[in-house]
């Protein structure tokens, strides 16, 4: 099962239930599917539940059963466990940033967040780890990786923007791009 459809069984958190009532389209969907974003969702031991296709691609194969800490450098595993631990605690927020092993001359290196997934009771069951590769930042010799980063996220925020008024355009009733509650996706200055 993709993550995509096991995201989808999920109930949605605006109250429209599950399966085919969640809105296909929804900026959920738009980050599962982003070859921006290595997305798992992980249970508390850090073993991978399931992965976007970009994840699966960056390691050649299914990441369902394999433990995410296993997949950075034995020297940082211990930061990626505590900010998973973190998360489990009820206290998101946190980043750090990992090298995969990945076999790979040069090191991808990967700026990770990992957010609690809460469910309906409102226990956390599983978190979802988002990472980003910033080997280009790392390579570049910049050093505001916080720039960099939001750079990234402006120009695909930019990208949304602009499927947004063309879909608009060509008549679509509602905007492409929506939060899980059904609220369109707003950027600032770029409307």
């Amino acid at each position: 099962m993709s993550f995509l459809d096991r995201f989808r069984q999920q109930p949605d958190p605006a109250g429209r239930g599950a399966g085919a009532d969640r809105p296909r389209d929804s900026a959920w969907d738009l980050l599962f599917e982003s070859p921006d974003f290595l997305v798992a969702e992980i249970d508390r031991t850090g073993i991978v539940q399931a992965a976007n296709d970009e994840f699966s691609r960056y390691l050649g194969g299914d990441m369902a059963g394999i433990s995410l800490p296993e997949l950075v450098e034995t020297d940082e595993r211990g930061a990626l466990t505590h900010l998973i631990g973190q998360a489990f605690g009820g206290v998101p927020g946190g980043i750090v940033v990992t090298r995969l092993r990945t076999g790979a001359e040069s090191p991808t290196t990967i700026r990770w967040a990992v957010l609690p997934k809460r469910n309906p009771a409102g226990v956390i069951g599983a978190a979802i780890a988002v990472g980003t590769d910033v080997s280009e930042f790392i390579a570049s010799g910049s050093s505001d990786l916080d720039a960099y980063e939001l750079e990234v996220l402006r120009r695909k925020l930019a990208e949304l923007q602009e499927e947004n008024r063309a879909l608009r355009e060509a008549g679509a009733h509602r905007p492409a791009t929506t939060m899980p509650d059904g609220t369109p996706l707003r950027i600032p200055g770029a409307e």
